[in-house]
């Protein structure tokens, strides 16, 4: 069995990436209004949620990296 390819790869991460961050705004509009009872316009939204999502990125970039190293390392 083949694995996946980069192109598919890359397809599957970008649109995960662009679900979450619809889904970061949605909760993150709903928690600022209903339970913390701040107003959030939208383009302090989009820029909270865009800071959050790069954050993720990075570090879900990272991990990806070192656990494939230590399968590597350890398990090759």
């Amino acid at each position: 069995m083949k694995g996946q390819s980069s192109k598919w790869s890359a397809i599957e991460q970008v649109t995960a990436t662009a679900v979450k961050f619809v889904w970061a705004m949605i909760l993150w509009q709903m928690l600022a209004k209903y339970f913390l009872g701040v107003e959030m316009p939208l383009v302090e939204n989009l820029y909270i949620t865009g800071v959050f999502t790069v954050n993720s990125m990075l570090l879900g970039f990272l991990f990806r990296r070192l656990f494939n190293w230590i399968n590597i390392k350890y398990h090759a």
